[in-house]
Order: structure tokens, then C-alpha cells, then sequence
């Protein structure tokens, strides 16, 4: 073996004397400089006679390289200085280690960006494997080199171990004492191997311990601080003017979301207070039975249908698209798919022939080094131009001049993070990487974050792709640790390098610089902030699972069918450490537990779960007792799921502290009692399900106070009284369940303004009274259940305007008169059932020639 060594690079020929191939090596780091010198590490085969002069394995060394580097030649270069391979100063250096340059001869200059590519290269060539290994952490946590190694290192155990068994001092012509020799020689290769590789079994499990103990240590000293600086982002926001985050929501959805969207296809909307996925209701739908054609409302508004939860006591839990809903358009996201930078270009190509590959055997991907070190190069000539032409906007727009806005330029990404962002999230694709060039936007408050966003998206050079409004209530800004702004992606026109601005409060920057971004680096780099990586779903019992929950590793832990066992000996205390922040805790269908209160959710767990906890759901257990008292310190709740188990006692009045709840279930218990008047301080709640106890006395008067309610459901229990007239305040409301109480009284009018019911049931109450003709503003209904009470009075004309009913249930009422004929125009109605009233003449020949199922 023979090395010519420069400062930085090296070039290797096998000398043998049948010549020899050496090992492929990744593509070589490259240098420029002003004389157009590239210095690069390649492995070139010689074949060169052992007696060979060092002017002969010279020459051949340089003849081969330059084929290898596909260059015009090669020439020796000492000091600045082309040296003839025949001079000593040259063939000294076969042994010594002089420099040698490859210089590629070419007549003009290179153009710039080839210039800059090529430092980029250079520079992604010696941060690119400490990046990539670094990107494995939180992911994969053995080391690439160690696992190399240790790849290696059995291969040649394998091929010394196959060598030595396959000996036969026959089938070689040499003396015993050569073969003796050779053996024992082998047999010490196999035994240094096994040596080697037990070492480095030993330092590769060491290291995984050491980063196992590391990442503990960093969730410990990160989850308290993370969770105090998600709760200061709250803060920020909800110090807000909620008309002015009302506002800047209009003007980034108007500008993002236009034209029209596909039937079927998946969007997200703003639904219940978070942003959720839904499918545009498609242009043949199936409503009640029947077939229907469905379009828009109109040009501007459009129905979808929302993912939904059901919750029954025979169907504990299913989800599907069947929630139908209408939003502007401007409110439906269309799902795009995955932005990418521009597709490799000449300046990539230029580097990889540079380098010696050949494009036709082994074309250029988005994932090789030389395309990152050309879209780097791309973004270093457009950083410049973005800054410009952000500050010309934003000027242009008053907003500099008074100081309301300050622009400030992104450092460069290094590569080690692109590397290990690309590696961690794309699978290794720097194309899907989209903030090479950035820029922030602080400004004084929203009114000017949506003026400077206009200012944004008016810039002639660079085109809008996506705008992410992170500042809406709706959003979950988890996977930022609590930080919050509007992102823009622009696409510069002339190249289509995609850049990113972020535009922010300065509140948030002060934030985001006093520690906040330190932690989320930190949370980023163990993976907290991954969903995939932060969640647990299982028993627990996999080892080290608890003792990661107790760090503060999980942000989520799914333990349905744990045992009560397993909950009460092992989980209780991890939920209990110091350090355990969780967002979401679900444990369904814990079986053998007795009380929620003081075998499961105990004031302890709750105590220490409270700054954090969103979402707690503990259904389907089977456990007695009372609501568990702890709940009324987690004040952050969301949604609270007690429902099917045998809670009992009066439903508490300080239920009406969690004000942040959107989702409460406490159905299929044995809850009793009335609705405390504290319930009706939830105003942000939009799901209340109560059904299946023992509540009585009346509803709450004020019950239209809940104005975002969407979901109703108080039936199967014993309350009496009228139906408040405020019930037509809840005009978001779509399902309203009250049957199978004892409410009395007429129905009110007032439930006409309710346009966006899709379900009514009164069904088994003793109503009494005409049924109102307001009926037929419920324009939405899909189903109207009004059987078994002691309804009087004809049947309303007005039914015959419910386009969209599919079922209409009448019947044992005291109803008279005959079925309306305008009932015959409903052509999505399939079930209509009026026996057991007073009816004087049977129903419509039309009505059944539709095909309406009728119970007469």
C-alpha cells in the first residue's frame, strides 16, 4: 500500500503485482481556490510490478487518478510548484507524503454558484456523518460508526473462521513448517477478531446505556421547564384581543384558501376548537336511505363532513366521516401535498461528475450531499433578495418607520441540522427541507402581524405556496413546545427555492430567546415534541416503560385494558413523580377496578398531572363512587370522558371551573340529582353528553348560554319540567337528544332557529300541544323523532320543506286531521310512521309510490 498524503486528502493506490481495485469510498470533499485547484480523495486501481521505481508507481498513481477523477490530467504539485514524476523531490514523496493536486484544466471560470456549491460541499462532507449520527439519537440509538464497525469487524471473523476450515495441508505445495506456521497464524487472526469484536460489543452497549442515562437526565431537567414555558405561550395568547385573532384568521385564510375543492376529498376545518379532518361531502351522497345530489351552498359556502366519535354503551368507540357541517370556504384547508424544494440542477450534476460518478449508473436523488450543497448554495444567493424585498414591503406599508415591525434574517441552517432534520423527519430527503433561507417578522401586536402578512403575500418576486396561521385558538402548538406565529412558505419565481417567514409577536420572541427555544431544542433532540415517539399505548409492562413515563418522556400514555393491578402498583406512582407531565391520559376498560376516586385518579395523580393535563378519558371501567375531586385542579382540560361506569352522586359544582372544556361525558353512569347551573360557565364546551342516569328536576333556563354547543344528549333520565325557550340560542347546535325523560309543555318555537340540526328526538316525554310550525326552518334535519308523547293538532304543511329529511317519526300522539301531501316532494324521506293517532285519511298514494316506508 502506498499514500500520497496531502494537507487535508489523500490518494491511495493498491500496489500489488497483479494490481488491485481499493474499497468504494463515499464521494470525496472538495476545496476551491482562486487557481481552480480541486483536491480530492479518491481510491484509483494500479497495476504496477513490485520492483517498480517510485517514478513509475508515481506516474501510474497520477494516470490512474485522473482517469478516476475524470480530469484532463494530473500533474504533481509541491509548494505551488508542477513537479515532473521523474524528479527526486517527487519520487521521495512516494514514501515521505508529499502533497499531490489533481488539477482540472479548464478554460473558463466556473460560474459562481458552482463556486459557492463547491464550499458547501466541502462543508457538508465534514459535518454530514457527525449530523446524521446525531439525527439518530432520539430514533435510533446505536452509533452508525460503532454498528459499522461491528459489521466489519464480523464479516472478516466470518471469512478468517471459513479460511480456517477449509485448510488442507495436501491442496497446498509448501513444507509442514510453512503450513504449521500459517495455521497457528490463522487460528491467532480468529481469536484477535473474537477479541476485537467483543469490545466492541461491549463499548456499543455501554454507549446505548450512556445515551439512555443522558436522555433521562435531559427529560428531568427539560420536562418542568418546557411545561412552564408552554403555559407563558398560553398566557401570551389568551392576553390577545380575541377580535383581533378573529381578524388576522380571516385575512390568512382568504388569502390561502380559494377556488373550489374536490368532492370526497380530505380538508381540515376549525371544528369544536381545534382544528380536525373532514371530507367534502361529495357530489352523490346517500342521506336516509335515498340518493341526493350535493354541491355547495352557495359559491362561498360548503358542506363537509367531520370526523366523528360515537359513544354508545353497545359501540364503545368508532369514528368516521358523518358529522355534516357547513363553513366558508375560506375556513376549509385543503390538504396539499408535501411542499419540495427544486429538483437537482446542473450545478449538482457539475459536482457529482467532479467527484467521479458516473450519472448514467447512479443518477443524482435528492438525498445526495450534492444536491443539499446546491440548494444551499441557491439559498445563500436568495436570502439576500428576501431580506430586501421583505423590508421594501413592510416599509412600503408604514409599519418600519414607526417601529411596529422589525425584520429579522435567519441565520444560515447548518448542515448538521439539515442533516439531522432531514434524516429525522423526510427519511433523508433535503428536498422536503423548506427553511434554508428564513426570515421573522416581529411585530407589536396582531392587528400589525395581519398587515404585515398582506405586505408578505404582495411581494412580486416570490409566490405564496401555504400559510400556517399558528396563532389561532384552534391550533395545538405542542409539537413547538407552546410557541406560536404565522408561516408563510414563499417560492422565489426566478429559481423555486422555497423560503420561510415567520411572522410574530415580540412577546413571543422575548419567550422563545429567554430559554424557550434552549428547551425545545432539548425536547426536539429526545424526541419529546414527536408524536410518534412521545406517545405510549400498552400496559406498561415493557421494561423501562414506567420508569421513561415517571422522567417525563410521554406526552401521551394510551393504558386501556390495563389491569387494576398493574394501575394501582405500578402506574399510580410513576403518574405521581415529580417530573411526569402528560397532555393526554387515556385508561378505558380497567378491569377489576372498584373506585376511580381512590384506586386510579387520585388527588395525588391529578395534583401533579394538573398544568399539563388536556385530555383525560377513564371509561368503561366498571368503577363506583363519586367524580373524582382531584379533577377540580385541571383547570387545562379539554375533554373529560368518564362515561359507562357506576359513578354516582350528584353531579359537582365545581365542574364549572374547567372552563377551557369542549368535550364532556359523563353518560351511562348513575349520576343523580339536577344539572348544576355551574355547568352553564363552560362556555366554551361543545359537546355535553349526560345521557343514561338518574338526573332529574328541570333543564337549566339559561342553557342557551352554551352557544358553541353542537352535541346534546340528556336522554334516558328523569327530567321534568318544560323545555326552555332558550334552547333556540344554541344555533350551532346539530344533535339535541331529550327523549326518554318526563318534560311537559308544548315545544317551543324558538327551536326553528336552530338551521343547523341534523337530528331532533323528543321521543317518550309527555309534550303536549301543536307541534310548531317553526319545525320547517330546521333546513339541516336528517331525523325528527317526536313519538310517544301527547302531541294535538294536524300535522304541519311545514314539514314538506325539510329537503333533507329521511326519517320522520310521529306516530301514538293524539294528532289529527291528514298526512300533509307536500310530505310527497321529500325524496331523500325512507321512514315515515303515524300510527296510533287520530288521522282521518290514510296516507298519500305519492308519499308510498316514493318508496317511503310508512307505519300507518
Amino acid at each position: 500500500m502506498a499514500r500520497l498524503m496531502s494537507d487535508d486528502n489523500f490518494v491511495e493506490g493498491m500496489l500489488s503485482e497483479g494490481g488491485g481495485v481499493g474499497p468504494k469510498l463515499p464521494p470525496p470533499p472538495l476545496t476551491s481556490s482562486p487557481s481552480d485547484v480541486i483536491e480530492l480523495q479518491v481510491t484509483v486501481p494500479v497495476m504496477v510490478h513490485r520492483d517498480a521505481r517510485p517514478a513509475d508507481v508515481l506516474a501510474a498513481l497520477l494516470a490512474a487518478a485522473a482517469t478516476a477523477a475524470d480530469t484532463a490530467e494530473a500533474r504533481l504539485v509541491h509548494n505551488g510548484i508542477t513537479l515532473d514524476p521523474e524528479c527526486p523531490v517527487a519520487t521521495a514523496g512516494v514514501s515521505s507524503g508529499a502533497g499531490v493536486q489533481l488539477t482540472q484544466c479548464n478554460d473558463a471560470d466556473p460560474p459562481p454558484e458552482l463556486n459557492r456549491a463547491r464550499d458547501r460541499l466541502r462543508d457538508i462532507y465534514v459535518l454530514h456523518l457527525g449530523a446524521l449520527k446525531e439525527s439518530l439519537g432520539p430514533k435510533f440509538i446505536e452509533k452508525e460508526d460503532t454498528a459499522v464497525q461491528l459489521r466489519e469487524r464480523t464479516e472478516r471473523l466470518e471469512a478468517v473462521s471459513s479460511q480456517l476450515s477449509s485448510l488442507d495441508g495436501t491442496a497446498y505445495p509448501c513444507s509442514p513448517e510453512d503450513s504449521r506456521n500459517f495455521l497457528t497464524k490463522m487460528q491467532h487472526d480468529l481469536r484477535e477478531l473474537e477479541r476485537q469484536r467483543a469490545i466492541q460489543e461491549t463499548e456499543f452497549w455501554l454507549a446505548v446505556e450512556r445515551y439512555r442515562i443522558s436522555q433521562r437526565r435531559a427529560v428531568r431537567r427539560s420536562a418542568m421547564e418546557a411545561q412552564r414555558k408552554s403555559e407563558a405561550f398560553a398566557a401570551l395568547l389568551e392576553a390577545q384581543p380575541s377580535e383581533a385573532l378573529a381578524r388576522l384568521a380571516e385575512t390568512v385564510e382568504s388569502a390561502v384558501n380559494t377556488g373550489p375543492l374536490e368532492p370526497r376529498s380530505e380538508v381540515t376545518v376549525p371544528y369544536g376548537g381545534a382544528f380536525v379532518q373532514a371530507v367534502v361531502d361529495a357530489p352523490a351522497s346517500t342521506l336516509g336511505g335515498a340518493t341526493a345530489t350535493a354541491s355547495p351552498s352557495s359559491a362561498d359556502e360548503w358542506t363537509v363532513l367531520v370526523e366523528t366519535e360515537v359513544t354508545t354503551i353497545d359501540r364503545p368507540y368508532s369514528r368516521g366521516f358523518s358529522n355534516p357541517a357547513t363553513f366558508h370556504r375560506t375556513q376549509v384547508y385543503a390538504n396539499q401535498p408535501p411542499l419540495r424544494q427544486p429538483d437537482p440542477g446542473p450545478t449538482a450534476a457539475a459536482l457529482a461528475t467532479e467527484t467521479g460518478r458516473d450519472l448514467g449508473i447512479d443518477p443524482l436523488t435528492t438525498s445526495d450531499p450534492e444536491y443539499l450543497a446546491e440548494l444551499m448554495a441557491k439559498a445563500d444567493a436568495v436570502h439576500p433578495l428576501l431580506c430586501r424585498d421583505l423590508v421594501r414591503a413592510v416599509s412600503a406599508a408604514g409599519l418600519m418607520a414607526n417601529g411596529k415591525v422589525s425584520v429579522l434574517p435567519g441565520p444560515p441552517k447548518r448542515p448538521a441540522r439539515i442533516a439531522q432534520k432531514a434524516a429525522g423527519k423526510y427519511n433523508g430527503d433535503f428536498a422536503r427541507v423548506l427553511d434554508f433561507a428564513r426570515v421573522t417578522l416581529a411585530c407589536v401586536d396582531v392587528e400589525t402581524i395581519a398587515e404585515a402578512f398582506r405586505a408578505v403575500i404582495s411581494i412580486p418576486e416570490f409566490r405564496v405556496l401555504r400559510a400556517k396561521n399558528r396563532l389561532h385558538p384552534a391550533h395545538d402548538p405542542a409539537a413547538s413546545a407552546g410557541y406560536r406565529d404565522v408561516l408563510v412558505n414563499l417560492e422565489h419565481t426566478a429559481t423555486g427555492v422555497i423560503c420561510e417567514v415567520q411572522l410574530t409577536l415580540r412577546e413571543f420572541l422575548l419567550a422563545k430567546r429567554d430559554g424557550g427555544h434552549a428547551v425545545y431544542q432539548v425536547l426536539r433532540l429526545i424526541g419529546r415534541l414527536e408524536p410518534g415517539s412521545n406517545e405510549h399505548q400498552g400496559d406498561g409492562r415493557q421494561p423501562d416503560t414506567l420508569t421513561r413515563l415517571a422522567d417525563g418522556a410521554f406526552a401521551k400514555w394510551d393504558g386501556s385494558g390495563t389491569s387494576a393491578e398493574v394501575v394501582t402498583t405500578r402506574l399510580v406512582p410513576a403518574l405521581q413523580s415529580p417530573h411526569c407531565f402528560l397532555r393526554v391520559l387515556v385508561l378505558n376498560a380497567v378491569a377489576g377496578l372498584r373506585s376511580l376516586q381512590d384506586e386510579m385518579l387520585t388527588e395525588a395523580v391529578l395534583a401533579q398531572l394538573a398544568p399539563s393535563l388536556e385530555v383525560l378519558e377513564a371509561r368503561v371501567c366498571g368503577a363506583a363512587g363519586s367524580i373524582p375531586v382531584g379533577l377540580r385542579c385541571c383547570t387545562r382540560l379539554t375533554r373529560l370522558h368518564l362515561g359507562f361506569n357506576r359513578l354516582s352522586e350528584e353531579i359537582p359544582g365545581w365542574i364549572g371551573d374547567l372552563k377551557r372544556l369542549r368535550y364532556l361525558h359523563l353518560g351511562g353512569n348513575c349520576l343523580t340529582g339536577s344539572i348544576p347551573g355551574a355547568l352553564l360557565n363552560l362556555t366554551q364546551l361543545r359537546e355535553l353528553r349526560l345521557y343514561s342516569n338518574r338526573l332529574e328536576r328541570e333543564l337549566p333556563q339559561d342553557i342557551g348560554r352554551l352557544r358553541l354547543l353542537t352535541h346534546l344528549e340528556l336522554h334516558d333520565n328523569l327530567l321534568s319540567g318544560a323545555i326552555p325557550a332558550s334552547i333556540g340560542d344554541l344555533t350551532e347546535l346539530r344533535e339535541l337528544f331529550l327523549s326518554e325523560n318526563t318534560l311537559s309543555g308544548q315545544i317551543p318555537g324558538s327551536i326553528g332557529r336552530l338551521s343547523k340540526l341534523t337530528d331532533l328526538y323528543l321521543y317518550t316525554n309527555e309534550l303536549t300541544g301543536n307541534i310548531p310550525r317553526e319545525v320547517g326552518q330546521l333546513a339541516a334535519a336528517t331525523a325528527i323523532d317526536l313519538s310517544e308523547n301527547q302531541l294535538t293538532g294536524s300535522i304541519p304543511e311545514e314539514f314538506g320543506l325539510l329537503e333533507r329529511l329521511g326519517s320522520l317519526m310521529l306516530e301514538k300522539n293524539r294528532l289529527s286531521g291528514e298526512v300533509p301531501s307536500s310530505l310527497g316532494g321529500l325524496r331523500w324521506l325512507a321512514k315515515l310512521q303515524v300510527q296510533g293517532n287520530q288521522l282521518s285519511v290514510p296516507v298519500p298514494t305519492a308519499i308510498r309510490e316514493r318508496g317511503t316506508v310508512v307505519e300507518e
